[in-house]
C-alpha cells in the first residue's frame, strides 16, 4: 500500500488520479491499515487536502448559488477534518471524513460549476 500511496514532489499538478486512489484505499478497503501504513495514508490524505483546499477557496467567490453553498460546506468539513489527530485518535470515523472532505474538494476542482466572470476593479482616477 506504500508504493501506492509515494508523496508527490515539487510544485505540479494537482493529480487527480493520485489523489482518487488514495482517497479509495482509505473509503472502500475492507480493512484499514494499522501503524506505519495508516500514518502514511492520513499524511497523504492532508497533504492532498491542504493542496486542493486554497484552490476551492480561490475558486469560491465565482461559484453560484447551491454550488457555492455546496462548496462553503466542503471547505468547512475538510477544516473540521484536518483539525482532528488521527493518527493518535486511531479513529476510522475521523479517517473517513478527512477522506470524504478530500474527495469532495477534488470533485469541486474538477467540476467547479459554471463560474462568473472574474470581476476586474474599475481604476479609481485621482481627482
Amino acid at each position: 500500500m506504500i508504493a501506492l500511496l509515494q508523496a508527490r514532489s515539487g510544485s505540479a499538478p494537482i493529480d487527480a488520479d493520485h489523489i482518487r486512489r488514495t482517497c479509495a484505499l482509505a473509503l472502500w478497503e475492507p480493512a484499514l491499515p494499522t501503524g506505519e501504513e495508516r500514518a502514511h495514508l492520513v499524511g497523504c490524505l492532508r497533504g492532498q487536502t491542504q493542496l486542493l483546499m486554497p484552490e476551492t477557496q480561490q475558486l469560491l467567490p465565482r461559484m453560484q448559488g447551491e454550488h457555492q453553498r455546496t462548496a462553503q460546506h466542503v471547505i468547512a468539513s475538510a477544516n473540521r477534518a484536518l483539525a482532528i489527530d488521527i493518527v493518535t485518535a486511531r479513529q476510522a470515523d475521523a479517517l473517513h471524513n478527512l477522506a470524504t472532505a478530500c474527495r469532495a474538494l477534488l470533485v469541486l476542482h474538477e467540476f467547479p460549476s459554471p463560474l462568473r466572470t472574474p470581476q476586474t476593479p474599475v481604476p479609481v482616477r485621482p481627482d
